[in-house]
């Protein structure tokens, strides 16, 4: 058996991950359903990996051939949203990003409290 991603997250001792981003087969499994008998947790639970994303990157970065590169089913799609959002903004014509930053800067100003607004 080839050394496993996984082995190496400084929290595999103690992990109860049932979807581990560290795993070669994690998109073919799916999350696999828990129940606990002490009744902490509800049936069909599922846990969810606490290692942090730099870590999971670093241990990824040694095995490029993860599917996923050590990123949550979460975290990949925010990645995406968060790319296309800035391929809009930078679609942009410059006057209106310069409009809107100006708008939203107007906006942060109305909101009590804010550190770009008045001073109460």
């Amino acid at each position: 058996m080839r050394n496993q991603p996984f082995n190496e997250c400084p929290r595999f001792q103690r992990c109860s991950c049932n979807d581990c981003p560290l795993d070669y087969q994690m998109g073919k499994r799916g999350p696999v359903l828990r129940s606990d008998p002490k009744g902490s947790a509800p049936i069909g639970a599922v846990s969810l990996c606490k290692a942090t994303r730099s870590t999971r990157v670093a241990i990824a970065a040694r095995y490029p051939e993860l599917p996923t590169g050590g990123l949550k089913h979460a975290e990949i799609v925010s990645d995406k949203r968060s790319a296309a959002g800035k391929a809009r903004w930078d679609a942009l014509p410059t006057e209106e990003q310069a409009r809107r930053r100006e708008r939203a800067s107007l906006l942060s100003r109305r909101i009590p409290n804010h550190p770009d607004g008045p001073q109460l």
